[in-house]
């Protein structure tokens, strides 16, 4: 059933950032998500603080986490933990590819 196919296709949302620090004391890092994608996220279902629940793969790491808006009405931000940049040899400045499957 190919409404089915598009359906699906829909929910997963793709844009490349640079990964940055977050200033502060064990500041994490992230990506921003840009325009385009920020303004669909604005569009989902949300949980605490403007968050919105996804699946965030970058290369053949996969993981369940949320992305939240960096401040009212800016881009969201996907947080990127330490596992996954060990995993997948990401380095701050460096354009990642990411990859958002929706629930």
């Amino acid at each position: 059933h190919m409404g089915y196919a598009q359906e699906k296709m829909k929910r997963k949302l793709t844009f490349s950032g640079k990964m940055f620090k977050f200033p502060g004391k064990g500041g994490w890092y992230f990506v921003r998500a840009d325009k385009q994608v920020s303004h669909k996220l604005k569009n989902i279902k949300k949980f605490g603080f403007g968050s919105v629940k996804v699946r965030a793969t970058i290369g053949k790491t996969s993981w369940k986490t949320s992305l939240f808006p960096e401040k009212k009405g800016g881009p969201y931000m996907l947080a990127i933990k330490k596992e996954v940049r060990n995993k997948e040899h990401l380095i701050k400045g460096k354009l990642i590819k990411i990859t958002l499957s929706l629930p």
